[in-house]
C-alpha cells in the first residue's frame, strides 16, 4: 500500500493538475450532455409507444419493446465509449508520470481519443462489452450512488433482484461478477497500451493477480477507501459551505427551503467527484501495477495548443463556473419562491397512522381522528364470499400471524384473526374492520383516502365500493386512489362525482393524458418541483407518500405538493404550521443537508 501512496504522490506532483482538469472538464460535459439527452431518449420512447406515462404497470411492457431495447443497447455502447476514452487518458497520464513527462489537461482528452478509436478498430464486436465490465470492480461506489439517484435505475434494479428467488444466488452473482471485472480491470493496460487481444489480455492478468493478490486488488480497494474518505469530506465541506451562505443570505422564514434545495444539489456535486475520484484512483492504481515495468516508451506530445495552460485553466473556470451557478440559481431563486404557505395542503394517516396503531385497523382511525388529520388513507380488499375489509397485503401473515390469502377465507374467519398482537400488547384482539364500520365511525371526524387494491381475484371490486359508498352517502367525503388506471375509470364511469387518485411509483412522460384522475399520489421520492408544476398545469393534485422524516415533509411543501401521505401526521402538522422554520440554527441546517 505505502509503494502504491507513493508512486500515486508523484504521479499527482508530476501530472495531478492535468488529470484534475481532464476529469472537471469531462465529466462536467458528460453528465450535462449525458442528463440532456437520456430525458428526450426516454420521452421519444414514451411517445413513439403511445405511452403517456411510465408507471408500475406498463413499465415491464415498455422495457422490453423491440424500440426500447435498440435505445438501451446504443445507450450503452455510448457509455462505454465515453468510458473507454477516460480509461485511455488516465493510462496516458500515469505513463507520462512514471517517465518523468509532463502532459496537458486537453492533451489527455484527444490522446484518450485516439487511443479509444485505435482500441475499437481492433476488436470492432467485443469491445463495448469488455469497457463496461471494468465498473462493477473500479466504480462500485459510483453505480450504488447512481442507482439510488436516478429513480428508473432504482426501479429497475428492483426489477431485477425479485427476478432470483434465492438470494444466496445473488450474492454468489455479484462475487463473480466483481472477481471477472477485476480481471478485466487489470488486464486494461494490455490491451489499450500495447495492443494485445482482449483474451490474451485477460489470460496475463488473470495469472499475474493469481500469484500477486495482494499488491494488486488490495491496492485497488484501498485507493477506493480514499475515495470514499475523500467525497465524505467534500460532502462535509460542501455542506458548512452551503449552510453557511444560506444563513447569510436568505431571510430566517427561507431557510429551509433553501437548504433542502442545496443539499440535493449537493448530493449530485458529491456524486460527480465520487466518481471521477472513485474511476480515476482506481485507474491509477492499475496503471501502476503496469507502467514502472512494462510502460518505459518514448512519448510523441503533439500538439503545442493542447499545452497552453490559459486555455485550460479558461475552459475549466467556465465549467467550475456553470455549476456553481446552477446550484446558487436552485438554491437561491427557486428556494424563495416556493418558500409560501400553500392555500390547501391536506395530511393523510397512512393506513391510519401506521407507526401508532395496528395499520387498516379502528384503533388506527381512532388515532387518526385524534390527530386531527384530513384524511385517512385505508387499503381495501374483499373476502371470499365478497365482504369488503381493510387490508394492504394479499396474505394475512404480516399482520395477524395467520398464513392465508384473504381471497381464500370467509370473512367469518377473518373476523377470528387478531390485528393488534402482532404490533403491541395493548392491542391485543383488534379485529380486521369492514369498509362499512370505518365509513360510520369515519363521518363528520374526517375524509378517507380509500386505496382499492387489485390482487388479481377481484375484478369487480370497483363497483362493491362504489355502491358502498353511495349506500353510506359518503362520496363527498372519500376519494378513492388506486394503481391500477382501469380502476379509476371504473369508478368515473359508475360515479363522475367520486375523486380519484393515480397511485404512482415513478414521474416519467407527461400526466396530460391522464384523465381519469382528478389527483396523483406519488412516492415522495420522486416527486420534484417540476411534476409539480406540470400537474398543476393540467389542473391536477399531487400528493406525496409515505412521508415521515421533517426534512422530506419540508421539502415536499417547497415543492408545492398539495398533501402528503404520513406515518406520522403530528410531525406533519408541526413542520405545515412553520413550527420547524423557528428551528433554522446552523446545525439544524447541517443535520438537513447532511441527512
Amino acid at each position: 500500500m505505502k509503494h502504491i501512496l507513493k508512486i500515486v504522490w508523484r504521479i499527482g506532483k508530476k501530472n495531478g493538475i492535468s488529470l484534475i482538469l481532464f476529469e472537471i472538464l469531462y465529466r462536467t460535459a458528460v453528465m450535462m450532455a449525458g442528463g440532456w439527452m437520456l430525458n428526450r431518449v426516454v420521452a421519444f420512447l414514451l411517445r413513439q409507444q403511445k405511452f403517456s406515462y411510465l408507471t408500475a404497470e406498463n413499465y415491464g411492457e415498455f422495457i422490453c419493446r423491440p424500440i426500447t431495447v435498440l435505445f438501451s443497447v446504443l445507450f450503452l455502447v455510448l457509455l462505454a465509449f465515453l468510458l473507454l476514452v477516460e480509461i485511455s487518458a488516465v493510462f496516458r497520464a500515469v505513463q507520462c508520470s512514471v517517465t518523468g513527462r509532463k502532459i496537458g489537461a486537453l492533451l489527455l482528452a484527444k490522446e484518450g481519443i485516439v487511443s479509444s478509436l485505435q482500441f475499437i478498430r481492433r476488436h470492432p464486436v467485443f469491445w463495448p462489452g469488455y469497457v463496461l465490465g471494468t465498473l462493477p470492480f473500479l466504480g462500485l461506489h459510483f453505480i450504488i450512488w447512481e442507482i439510488m439517484n436516478v429513480k428508473l435505475l432504482e426501479f429497475t434494479v428492483v426489477r431485477i433482484v425479485q427476478t432470483f428467488p434465492v438470494k444466496w444466488m445473488l450474492i454468489v452473482f455479484c462475487v463473480l461478477l466483481l472477481a471477472g471485472s477485476a480481471v478485466i480491470s487489470f488486464s486494461l493496460p494490455y490491451c489499450i497500451a500495447e495492443g494485445k487481444r482482449i483474451r490474451t489480455g485477460l489470460k496475463i492478468a488473470a495469472v499475474r493477480i493469481r500469484r500477486r493478490p495482494g499488491a494488486y486488488v488490495a491496492g485497488v480497494l484501498a485507493l477506493q477507501g480514499v475515495t470514499l474518505a475523500l467525497t465524505a469530506a467534500v460532502y462535509l465541506l460542501s455542506a458548512l459551505v452551503g449552510v453557511a451562505g444560506i444563513m447569510l443570505f436568505i431571510k430566517p422564514s427561507a431557510r429551509i427551503s433553501g437548504v433542502l434545495i442545496y443539499g440535493l444539489q449537493a448530493q449530485r456535486f458529491v456524486a460527480v467527484f465520487c466518481g471521477s475520484a472513485g474511476i480515476l484512483l482506481g485507474l491509477m492504481s492499475v496503471g501502476i501495477a503496469y507502467y514502472p515495468g512494462r510502460g518505459r516508451r518514448n512519448l510523441k506530445l503533439p500538439g503545442a495548443f493542447f499545452r497552453r495552460r490559459l486555455t485550460v485553466r479558461l475552459l475549466t473556470l467556465l465549467a467550475v463556473a456553470a455549476e456553481l451557478g446552477v446550484i446558487g440559481y436552485q438554491t437561491f431563486y427557486i428556494g424563495r419562491i416556493h418558500n409560501t404557505v400553500l392555500d390547501s395542503f391536506s395530511v393523510t394517516a397512512h393506513r391510519g397512522g401506521a407507526n401508532m396503531a395496528p395499520e387498516n385497523t379502528m384503533s388506527a382511525m381512532e388515532y387518526a381522528a385524534e390527530t386531527m388529520v384530513d384524511y385517512a388513507e385505508i387499503d381495501v380488499q374483499e373476502t371470499k364470499d365478497d365482504v369488503l375489509v381493510l387490508l394492504h397485503d394479499t396474505s394475512l401473515k404480516r399482520t395477524t400471524g395467520y398464513q392465508a390469502d384473504i381471497w381464500d377465507m370467509t370473512y367469518q374467519e377473518v373476523a377470528q384473526l387478531d390485528a393488534g398482537v402482532r404490533f403491541a400488547n395493548r392491542f391485543v384482539g383488534e379485529r380486521i374492520p369492514t369498509l362499512d364500520e370505518v365509513i360510520e365511525y369515519s363521518r363528520g371526524r374526517m375524509g378517507l383516502n380509500i386505496e382499492v387494491k387489485d390482487n388479481g381475484h377481484n375484478r369487480n371490486i370497483v363497483s362493491k365500493v362504489v355502491q358502498c359508498l353511495e349506500e353510506h352517502d359518503f362520496v363527498d367525503q372519500c376519494v378513492l386512489t388506486s394503481m391500477n388506471y382501469s380502476f379509476l375509470q371504473q369508478a368515473k364511469e359508475l360515479n363522475p362525482d367520486i375523486r380519484t387518485g393515480y397511485i404512482m411509483t415513478m414521474t416519467y412522460g407527461s400526466v396530460r393524458d391522464i384523465d381519469a384522475a382528478d389527483f396523483f399520489s406519488v412516492k415522495y421520492t420522486y416527486v420534484t418541483a417540476a411534476f409539480v408544476q406540470e400537474a398543476h398545469s393540467c389542473g391536477k393534485e399531487v400528493h406525496a407518500w409515505t412521508v415521515n422524516y421533517p426534512g422530506d415533509i419540508q421539502r415536499m411543501i417547497t415543492y408545492g405538493v398539495d398533501g402528503i401521505i404520513t406515518d406520522d401526521p403530528a410531525l406533519a402538522h408541526e413542520v405545515y404550521l412553520g413550527e420547524g422554520n423557528a428551528q433554522s440554527s446552523f446545525g439544524s441546517l447541517l443535520r438537513y443537508v447532511i441527512k
